[in-house]
């Protein structure tokens, strides 16, 4: 194992796995923060969606991708803004494919 320049926090000059793993590791970001931080105002949640409607939250998604088929063999999707680990629906966007697939 090669020796990694590293602060100790024992003050010791040594192969401290502890330290060695402090000064290794990347800082931990929260997920949750960072997604609200960067939702757009007006835009629902999949979960906020599926609550209205009374349907599973992953319907929603499957709505965005791969899409409904329609009777007369069409597949529509529901437009939507993917931000990492989510996904973000404008109510005017659902309202419209609520029409169009006649729900």
């Amino acid at each position: 194992m090669s020796q990694l320049p590293v602060q100790h926090d024992c003050k010791e000059q040594h192969d401290c796995v502890s330290c060695i793993r402090k000064a290794t590791e990347r800082p931990r970001r929260d997920r949750m923060k960072q997604t609200e931080k960067t939702t757009p105002p007006g835009y629902l949640k999949p979960a906020e969606i599926a609550r209205d409607l009374n349907i599973h939250p992953t319907t929603i998604a499957k709505w965005c991708n791969p899409g409904a088929r329609l009777e007369d063999g069409r597949v529509i999707k529901l437009k939507h803004l993917k931000l990492p680990r989510c996904l973000r629906i404008k109510r005017e966007d659902l309202d419209a494919f609520l029409t169009e697939i006649g729900g």
